[in-house]
């Protein structure tokens, strides 16, 4: 058992608040890191730049960890995430091919028209 001191505890009790409140509020998280991301992308550009190098870094020296992950996520949500990928082609891709489908043969019957 560790011999804590007032302050101590009290921080560590502080940092599972944090923890808590940040999983109870995955939206405002975002919202707020986004926000916080975009004024030093404004306002300290090296700062930015100093935090991309790191995640490059990180990401660089755990991309075996990472790929196993992904591999690990894939394998268990194998099913949602072709549904997941049916939707977006139903609802996304398919009706923007289908506009620029329309707008070829527009554009074709416009030039036949005028030959």
């Amino acid at each position: 058992m560790e011999n804590l001191t007032p302050a101590e505890k009290h921080y560590k009790n502080h940092l599972k608040a944090v923890s808590n409140y940040q999983k109870r509020n995955p939206d405002k998280v975002h919202e707020k890191n986004t926000r916080h991301y975009l004024k030093v992308k404004n306002e300290n550009v090296e700062l930015y730049n100093n935090i991309l190098e790191q995640k490059k870094i990180y990401y660089n020296n755990n991309k075996d960890v990472n790929a196993e992950k992904r591999k690990q996520y894939y394998l268990e949500h194998k099913d949602d995430i072709k549904d997941k990928k049916k939707l977006y082609y139903i609802n996304v891709v398919k009706p923007k091919l289908e506009l620029k489908k329309k707008l070829l043969l527009n554009l074709n019957n416009d030039n036949n028209i005028e030959t």
